[in-house]
C-alpha cells in the first residue's frame, strides 16, 4: 500500500546508525535485537611474502617455477609450508629419472620379441620433447622402429650403431612413458644390460632445467634355444605335430601375435583391454575394464614398481589341440604383461566368459597356457564370481589365461576309505618356499587325515583334493612344487 512504501523511506531510517555503516555490515532480522554481519574482507595480497586467508602459498615475489605461482597457488612437484607468515617452497623430490625398465616375452636369441619399456621420472614430461634411451640391442638396421604407446610418437629414431633409441613425448603431464615394439631379440646371449636414459629440457614444470643422466644395469636375460628333440619344425612327444611358433625341445612356444596349439591362428585386440598402469608396491592397483576383467594386486605383491598391462585378444574357435576333447574355450584369451613376473603374494584375476559356451554338466574354470608343459592349457583353482560372467583366480605369475568349460573334478571313492585323485591339469609353480614335506619328482605321497586318505601322484607341480564326506563338500588346497 502507499502507506507501506512511506513508512520504509522515512528520512529517520535514512539517517539511523545501524545505515551509515552500510558499506561494512548489513542488518539481519527487524527486531531491537538485529545482528550485524560482515559483507565484506579485505582483499589479500600475493608476493607480498604473508601468506593470507585465500592463498595456498605467498613466497614473497610472483614469479613462476619457484613452487608458488604468480597467483599464489603450490604448484606441482612442490611442497610449501610456511614459516613466519611467509611460504618456504622445497621440491618434493630430486628432478631425475626414477628408472628405466625393459621387459621381454621371450628369453631366447634371435626369435620375434615383444620389448615392454618403461621410463619413469621425478617429474611431469613436457611435450615435444624427445628421450633417448640405451639398453635395447634390437636386430635391425632401420634407421625408425614402429611403437605403441599412449604418450609417444609411433615412429621411433634407432641408431643401431651407438645402440639408442630415441621417442617423442606427445601427450605431456605424465610422469611415466609405456611403449612396446617388437623386433628380433639380441643375436648372441646376455644376463643384462646397462640401461640408460636421458632428455634435455624435458621438465613440463621448469622448462629451462636440465634433467641428470641416467644410468643402471638391468637383468634381461636372453639364451641360446636348447637342442629340439625333434626335426624341425616338428614337436610333441613323438614328433607328430607340426609348429607354426618356436620349437623349444619338444614344446611349441607361440611368438607374439600367435594362438592355438600349434601356434597357427591369429586374433583381434579388443576394445575392453585396460589402459596400461605403473604399480608401486605399497598400494593395492586395479586394473579392469568396466565389465570387470582384469587383475588385482594387493600391497607387497611386487617389491619395485612395474607398470602392468591386460591385453584381451578375441580367438575365433581356439584350437586346443589333443585337449579339445576335454576344455572347451568359453571366452577371450587375456594376456597378462610383463609376461612371466613373478609375484612376493597372490594376485588376484577376472577372465570373461560366455555362459551360452558351458555345455550342460560342466563348469567354468580359469586355465593358463603353461609353454613348458605338454599338454599347455593347465587348471586354476578358480571360482565363478556370483552374480557375473567372469571366473576368478589366484595366481603368482603372469601369462596367458581365460575361461575353459571343463568336467569338475572326479573324486571316486574307494573300499578301504581312501580317496584317489587323478588331476590333468595343473597349476603355475609359484615362487613360494616347497613345504617341508616336498618329495622327489615322480614318487608317491600318501597323505593321511581325519580318517580319509588321500593318495596322489607328483608331479611338476600338485594339486591336492581333500574329500570331506560328513559334510559331502569338496575342499581344494593347492600345493606347488618345483620340477
Amino acid at each position: 500500500t502507499p502507506e507501506a512504501t512511506t513508512s520504509t523511506t522515512t528520512p529517520e531510517a535514512t539517517t539511523s546508525p545501524v545505515s551509515s555503516i552500510s558499506t561494512e555490515a548489513s542488518v539481519v532480522g527487524s527486531s531491537a535485537q538485529d545482528i550485524l554481519m560482515p559483507t565484506s574482507t579485505p582483499a589479500s595480497v600475493c608476493g607480498n611474502g604473508i601468506k593470507e586467508w585465500d592463498e595456498q602459498c605467498d613466497d614473497g615475489n610472483t614469479l613462476p617455477y619457484d613452487g608458488c605461482s604468480p597467483s599464489c597457488s603450490v604448484e606441482r612437484l612442490w611442497t610449501c609450508p610456511t614459516v613466519n607468515e611467509i611460504s618456504v617452497c622445497r621440491l618434493n623430490n630430486p628432478l631425475e629419472f626414477s628408472g628405466v625398465q625393459i621387459f621381454a616375452n621371450t628369453t631366447y636369441t634371435k626369435s620375434t620379441c615383444l620389448f615392454r619399456v618403461t621410463v619413469s621420472a621425478y617429474f611431469y614430461f613436457k611435450a615435444d620433447t624427445t628421450i633417448t634411451i640405451k639398453g635395447l640391442h634390437l636386430s635391425t638396421d632401420q634407421p625408425t622402429v614402429d611403437i605403441v604407446s599412449s604418450d609417444l610418437s609411433p615412429k621411433a629414431s634407432w641408431n643401431g650403431t651407438s645402440g639408442l633409441l630415441t621417442v617423442n613425448v606427445t601427450n605431456p603431464d605424465t610422469t611415466f612413458l609405456f611403449f612396446t615394439l617388437v623386433s628380433s631379440s639380441p643375436l648372441l646371449p646376455q644376463a643384462s644390460v646397462q640401461v640408460e636414459a636421458s632428455c634435455f629440457k624435458c621438465i613440463a614444470d621448469l622448462p629451462n632445467v636440465s634433467v641428470p643422466h641416467f644410468s643402471a644395469q638391468w637383468p634381461l636375460n636372453f639364451k641360446d634355444l636348447p637342442k629340439p628333440s625333434c626335426t624341425l619344425p616338428q614337436f610333441g612327444p613323438n614328433c607328430e605335430f607340426k609348429c607354426q611358433g618356436l620349437v623349444v625341445v619338444d614344446k611349441c612356444v607361440c611368438l607374439t601375435g600367435q594362438f592355438g596349439f600349434t601356434c597357427n591362428q591369429t586374433a583381434v585386440k579388443l576394445a575392453d583391454s585396460p589402459q596400461p598402469q605403473q604399480v608401486v608396491p605399497e598400494a593395492t592397483t586395479a586394473i579392469t575394464s568396466p565389465s570387470g576383467l582384469g587383475v588385482v594386486i594387493p600391497p607387497g605383491a611386487l617389491t619395485s614398481g612395474v607398470t602392468v598391462s591386460v591385453d584381451v585378444y578375441e580367438v575365433t574357435n581356439l584350437d586346443v589341440g589333443v585337449q579339445k576333447d576335454a576344455i572347451i574355450p568359453a571366452g577371450p584369451v587375456l594376456v597378462f604383461e610383463p609376461s612371466g613376473i613373478r609375484f612376493e603374494k597372490p594376485v588376484e584375476i577376472f577372465t570373461p566368459f560366455d555362459p551360452t559356451k558351458i555345455p550342460a554338466g560342466k563348469s567354468a574354470y580359469v586355465f593358463y597356457n603353461n609353454e613348458s608343459a605338454f599338454p599347455p592349457w593347465q587348471r586354476q583353482e578358480s571360482e565363478v564370481v556370483p552374480g557375473k560372467n567372469l571366473t576368478r583366480a589366484l595366481v603368482y605369475h603372469f601369462s596367458g589365461y581365460m575361461t575353459m568349460a571343463a568336467d569338475p573334478p572326479v573324486i571316486p571313492s574307494s573300499s578301504n576309505g581312501s580317496t584317489v585323485v587323478t588331476v590333468s591339469s595343473t597349476p603355475a609353480t609359484s615362487t613360494t618356499t616347497p613345504k617341508p614335506y616336498a618329495t622327489p619328482l615322480g614318487l608317491i605321497l600318501g597323505l593321511i587325515g581325519g580318517g580319509v586318505g588321500v593318495l596322489v601322484t607328483l608331479s611338476a607341480s600338485l594339486v591336492i583334493y581333500r574329500y570331506s564326506k560328513a559334510a559331502g563338500q569338496e575342499q581344494v588346497v593347492v600345493e606347488e612344487f618345483a620340477p
